[in-house]
This record gives structure tokens, C-alpha cells and sequence, in this order.
């Protein structure tokens, strides 16, 4: 049997067991309030397919491995070096050269290990950042996106557009308005807690 063909039936496999569980944990949560009894025996079984779903996963990751993904000295050097220079501009060859590969081994052992290409990476990783930024600081947008690394707002905002669904500014808006909400709760919390 080819290798292609032992890790297709693998992600096969895997991909049963996943069918298998998420329609356990549907059939235990409609059967919760009305039959107890049944909702204990799906998320029972559920449970049980758990090791299975963690072995799955681990022989694929070791699969990854053998199959020219980057070694975790790479990885990790790369992880810190994109980390501490976001606002920089990153380019593939310089990353590949950091991880002492080719360009084009290095592209696809990237892809092989994280399951995005070295550009996708940067930008979920400038987006993190600038996702930060937007919550702990009150900087402008603008400067947001020359921190991260975005050429400027435009840039910033579609790029954030395209991954997070919605633009700076409303994410900003709906985010601060939850974590006000969930600081105003837990000092409610705590200030009731002081007087019963």
C-alpha cells in the first residue's frame, strides 16, 4: 500500500470519528431536559471515542513529520522570529534562509506543519496582533495597522475584513462593549458577594 493511500485511509477514519461524535453530542443535547438517561449514554459513549479521536490525531502529526515538515528547532525559530518583527516587512526567502532551507522546500515544509503557506501565517499573525492592540490600547487604527505590519488602514482593513468577517471598527466596538459588560458583571459579582 502507497503512502498516499495509508494516509487517505487515515483521514478517513479520522473523519468517522469526528461524524461519529459530533452526532452523539447532537443526539445527547436533544435529549437533554426530556430523557436524561439518553443524553448520559451519548456523551458516555462520546467520551469512549475521545482516545481514539487523540490517537488519530497524534499519528497524523507524526505523519507531518516524516512527510518534510519543518523540525521543531525551525519552527520555533521562525514562530519567534515572525512574533518579534510583525511591524517588519517578512519576506519567504528570508524566513526559508532563517529555517537554512530552499525557498521553495521551505514554502511547502511550512505548509506541511502549520497547514497555511508562510503568508497566510504572517498575515493570522499580524491580524492576532492588531486584534490585541485593538482591545488593550486606544491607539488609532492607522497606527494599529503600521504596528502589525500592514502598509496602512486600507491594507489593515481589508485584510482584517477577509479574515475575521467584519471590519476594525466593529470588531473593536463589539469586543470592548463584551468585556465592559463581562468587567460589569463580575464587579457586580463580587460587590454582592461583599454584602451577603
Amino acid at each position: 500500500m502507497r503512502e498516499t493511500d495509508i494516509y487517505t485511509a487515515s483521514l478517513g477514519r479520522q473523519a468517522n470519528l469526528y461524524k461519529r461524535l459530533a452526532a452523539l453530542l447532537a443526539e445527547a443535547t436533544a435529549a437533554l431536559g426530556r430523557d436524561n438517561g439518553t443524553a448520559g449514554a451519548c456523551i458516555e459513549h462520546a467520551v469512549k471515542l475521545l482516545p481514539g479521536v487523540a490517537r488519530e490525531d497524534a499519528e497524523q502529526e507524526a505523519r507531518k513529520i516524516e512527510t518534510g515538515g519543518l523540525a521543531s528547532w525551525q519552527k520555533a525559530r521562525l514562530e519567534r522570529h515572525v512574533a518579534a518583527n510583525l511591524s517588519e516587512r517578512l519576506l519567504t526567502s528570508d524566513l526559508a534562509s532563517l529555517a537554512q532551507l530552499s525557498t521553495g522546500h521551505f514554502a511547502r515544509a511550512f505548509k506541511a506543519s502549520l497547514g497555511v503557506s508562510p503568508r497566510a501565517y504572517i498575515n493570522e499573525q499580524r491580524i492576532a496582533a492588531a486584534k490585541a492592540m485593538m482591545l488593550s490600547t486606544d491607539m488609532a487604527l492607522s497606527e494599529i495597522a503600521l504596528a502589525s505590519g500592514l502598509t496602512d488602514q486600507a491594507h489593515f482593513c481589508r485584510a482584517f475584513k477577509r479574515s475575521v468577517g467584519s471590519t476594525p471598527a466593529a470588531w473593536r466596538r463589539r469586543h470592548r462593549e463584551g468585556l465592559a459588560t463581562a468587567s460589569h458583571a463580575c464587579s457586580q459579582g463580587s460587590i454582592l458577594s461583599l454584602g451577603a
